[in-house]
């Protein structure tokens, strides 16, 4: 065996961070696993789900919604609304959704505003363009 099986932090952070999100995917679905890991993911999943610490002061939380965030991004377990196991799956995934739509309707706002004052911009050079022709007959009095 390699030194990297007997040591997990000689493993890259990418590394570590990609076993730590299949642990939680197995985790959440796991129901009789007895394996080490598995019941310490489960006992800190069940603590982020409860937990009552507020902001980022909690040990645990930060990193775990970390991982529920990067698990919904990717999750592709929708079928029949969010059925996701892993907890907090569905809620990001509305998050997303709503941000998308946010983001969606802001630039749509600023796509006909720009449309608004490109058109009067438009209007206006053909009125001086108009008025020059006419040689000021059209001025305002």
């Amino acid at each position: 065996m390699t030194d990297i099986e007997h040591d997990p932090c000689l493993l890259s952070k990418p590394t570590k961070i990609f076993f730590a999100e299949l642990l939680l995917s197995h985790a959440a679905t796991c129901t009789g696993c007895e394996e080490e890991q598995c019941v310490g993911f489960k006992k800190i999943i069940k603590h982020t789900e409860t937990c009552q610490v507020v902001g980022a002061k909690c040990p645990w939380c930060p990193t775990m919604h970390a991982f529920f965030n990067s698990h919904a991004k990717m999750c592709t377990n929708v079928q029949n609304g969010w059925s996701c196991s892993v907890p907090f799956c569905a809620r990001y995934k509305a998050l997303f959704a709503a941000k998308a739509k946010e983001q969606e309707t802001e630039r749509l706002k600023q796509l006909s505003g720009t449309a608004t004052t490109s058109n009067e911009t438009k209007r206006a050079k053909v009125s001086d363009e108009i008025e020059a022709d006419a040689g000021g007959k059209y001025r305002d009095a």
